[in-house]
């Protein structure tokens, strides 16, 4: 090698150094730059706070008219499913985004699995898994099959938090790792990509006895068409609304979020100010007080899956429970007496389906 070969790898060499000791400081920068932000679900649920992946100003944004995450609905589900829970309760996170179900999950003494590919929340969530026990983090993203691979996900993030591009490729994890012979109190499913897909395949390990879930909360509804034949047929996220049908046929409950359904918004006093509201079809029935869920529509029991097809709009949720959330609420018999009912009419029509 000629002298100046050699100076040239010395000055390369440095050159690496330092640009190593430079990307280190911003790490340094960054992380001593990260904010607390206080997050406020609905009563009877505690704030929590949580790491900021972006500027204080812009998580501030949280629950404000500027940005409407995190959505009120789920919150009110995982209190309803999770609250006074102890360690045995499992909640598993898939699409976890920067953790704020995970944490209240975990603040409702749930034990925690959240997975997230994104880079730009991977601090924040590596964070809180060194500060809780009980909360496990997976930087990984799900996949149906055994992957070796690895990508740089920018996916959604919410009201636009999360700073920079992806810097640090994520694997890949394959599902069965995560459901195949575990106990599950609640399953989430949001990734905004194929969760039909997830979804299709936890029905088959449920069926074949090889997991246990107990709820299921899922964003379903592209509005996306896939030709099969003469027919097109609604692809629901890679997935199939006759999987619903399914999990009815198995005990479990099958409730219809009020999120994109074009139905009642409640004022603080729990008046409905939507005067455009959207006739509900026939395939559903209203439901409201479900514990902490203000509102909800059940999906009827069919003989057949074959109605099944059209029966979610674009980014809809659903909720897939073997818990009994529909409760008899009894009155005062005077009232009773007053309404010239009897009690057996409360019971007659407790169950419209």
């Amino acid at each position: 090698m000629s002298e100046g070969q050699k100076n040239w790898t010395r000055k390369s060499t440095q050159i690496q150094v330092v640009t190593l000791f430079l990307m280190h400081l911003k790490c340094v920068f960054i992380k001593m730059q990260i904010h607390t932000v206080a997050i406020t679900p609905p009563w009877p649920a505690k704030s929590f706070n949580i790491s900021c992946p972006d500027t204080l100003q812009k998580c501030k944004y949280f629950q404000t008219e500027v940005c409407f995450e995190p959505e009120v609905d789920t919150f009110e589900v995982l209190t309803s499913l999770l609250m006074n829970c102890d360690t045995s309760c499992h909640y598993v996170d898939i699409g976890c985004n920067m953790g704020i179900f995970a944490q209240h999950a975990l603040h409702l003494g749930a034990s925690v699995t959240c997975i997230e590919p994104q880079s730009v929340y991977k601090s924040v969530l590596s964070e809180a898994s060194q500060k809780y026990s009980r909360f496990h983090f997976d930087f990984a993203a799900i996949s149906l099959h055994r992957d070796t691979s690895t990508r740089h996900f920018k996916g959604y993030r919410p009201c636009g938090i999360g700073h920079g591009d992806p810097i640090i490729a994520a694997p890949f994890l394959e599902l069965s790792k995560v459901i195949e012979n575990k106990y599950i109190t609640l399953l989430k499913i949001d990734i905004d990509a194929f969760e039909g897909a997830i979804l299709s395949q936890v029905l088959q390990y449920i069926q074949n006895n090889k997991t246990k879930i107990d709820s299921i909360v899922v964003e379903l509804g592209d509005g996306k068409y896939v030709t099969k034949g003469p027919q097109q047929k609604l692809n629901q996220r890679g997935g199939n609304m006759h999987d619903l049908w399914y999990f009815q046929n198995m005990s479990y409950d099958v409730y219809r979020l009020n999120i994109h359904v074009m139905n009642e918004i409640f004022d603080k006093y729990g008046n409905n100010v939507n005067k455009r509201i959207v006739p509900l079809t026939s395939d559903y029935h209203p439901v409201h007080f479900l514990r902490n869920i203000r509102r909800a529509e059940i999906l009827k029991r069919h003989d057949s899956y074959q109605k099944y097809d059209k029966i979610a709009n674009w980014a809809q949720s659903f909720l897939i429970t073997k818990v009994n959330l529909l409760q008899h609420l009894p009155h005062h018999s005077i009232d009773i007496t007053a309404a010239h009912l009897k009690f057996e009419d409360l019971k007659k029509n407790y169950d419209p389906l």
